[in-house]
């Protein structure tokens, strides 16, 4: 009699990685002796001030985002392990009665084909019930990652928000043009997928405005 097992598909901790760190390099500053006197300096120090608080504001939702995700992968894991183990113990469960079942009704009626195909029903029955468990399974884990591609993609939108907010601060105003603030963050958004440190970048056209709106 052979014994049946089911491979364990657990989800991978590297389907998604939420960690690292962001750095606000918007623009150069000026050496401070560069810079003009009193109230010019003053404020030039108050925006970096600004600057380095909304950029722990950010790390520590990319924290409370991994936090997050690990909580969800490792319930995902933890149930699909106790229903594999489950599946793997009922399977040899069911296989056993269906030996035992052919067997006897092989004997019973005193004919080898009997036997054989009483095995076979019952082999076959037990798979049946094997595969709806690991369906089931399968099915939790899938959710699983939906929920966690859910969760990144929301924080994507509070980065989005983050990053607007820090430049209307710096700026002094609000972009009216939102198709151009996009592609600036879109930036960010990308390696916020991809690294574990990164850097919030300005599209190219913006430089000009940024540099003068820095001086003034």
């Amino acid at each position: 009699m052979k014994n049946s097992s089911y491979s364990n598909n657990i989800i991978k901790s590297d389907y998604v990685k939420v960690k690292g760190t962001v750095s606000l390099n918007y623009f150069n500053f000026k050496e401070k002796e560069e810079l003009p006197v009193n109230e010019e300096v003053e404020d030039h120090n108050e925006k970096r001030l600004e600057l380095l608080r909304l950029e722990e504001k950010i790390n520590q939702k990319l924290i409370d985002a991994q936090i997050k995700y690990d909580e969800i992968l490792n319930q995902a894991n933890t149930e699909s392990e106790k229903i594999l183990a489950e599946t793997n113990q009922k399977a040899v469960e069911i296989e056993k009665r269906a030996y035992h079942e052919g067997y006897e009704q092989g004997t019973q009626n005193g004919y080898e084909d009997g036997y054989k195909e009483a095995y076979e029903d019952n082999i076959e029955k037990a798979k049946n019930e094997s595969s709806e468990i690991i369906d089931k399974a399968n099915k939790i884990m899938l959710e699983a990652n939906n929920q966690v591609a859910s969760y990144i993609k929301n924080n994507k939108k509070n980065i989005l928000a983050m990053g607007i907010s820090i430049a209307e601060k710096v700026l002094r105003r609000n972009f009216e043009d939102e198709e151009s603030m996009d592609l600036l963050i879109l930036d960010v958004i990308k390696e916020y997928e991809l690294k574990e440190n990164f850097v919030i970048r300005v599209n190219p056209i913006y430089k000009e405005s940024l540099d003068k709106q820095i001086l003034e």
